[in-house]
C-alpha cells in the first residue's frame, strides 16, 4: 500500500512538472508580483506538509518495528511490519531529499 502512495505521489510530481516550470518562468519573467501571491505560499504550504509527513513516516517506521518485534515469530505480522519499516524508512528519505530541494527552491524564490 505504501508503495502505491509513493508511485502516485511521485507519478503525479514528475506528470505536473514541466507545466510548473513553464508557469514559474513565465510568472518570474513576466509577473513577479505573482512570487508573493501565489509560488511563495504555495512553497511554504509545501514545506508545512513536509513536516508534518515527516511525522506520519516516522510513527509508520516505529509501527513497522515494533510488529517485528512483538509479532510472532515468522507470521504474516512480523513480515508485514519489515516491509512497512522499510518502506517507511525509504520515504523518509526521499522525503527528506526532497524537502532539501524545496527549501533551496523557497529561498531562491523569496531572493528574487
Amino acid at each position: 500500500m505504501a508503495a502505491l502512495v509513493q508511485l502516485g505521489v511521485g507519478g503525479s510530481v514528475w506528470w505536473r512538472s514541466p507545466q510548473d516550470l513553464a508557469r514559474v518562468q513565465h510568472i518570474v519573467a513576466n509577473e513577479r508580483v505573482r512570487l508573493g501571491i501565489e509560488e511563495i505560499p504555495r512553497m511554504q504550504v509545501v514545506m508545512n506538509e513536509f513536516a508534518r509527513n515527516r511525522w506520519i513516516e516516522f510513527a509508520l517506521a516505529a509501527a513497522g518495528i515494533l510488529l517485528v518485534i512483538l509479532a510472532p515469530q515468522s507470521s504474516v505480522w512480523q513480515g508485514a511490519g519489515a516491509g512497512l519499516a522499510v518502506q517507511a524508512a525509504m520515504i523518509f528519505l526521499l522525503d527528506g531529499s526532497a524537502e532539501r530541494r524545496a527549501a533551496g527552491y523557497l529561498s531562491w524564490l523569496q531572493s528574487l
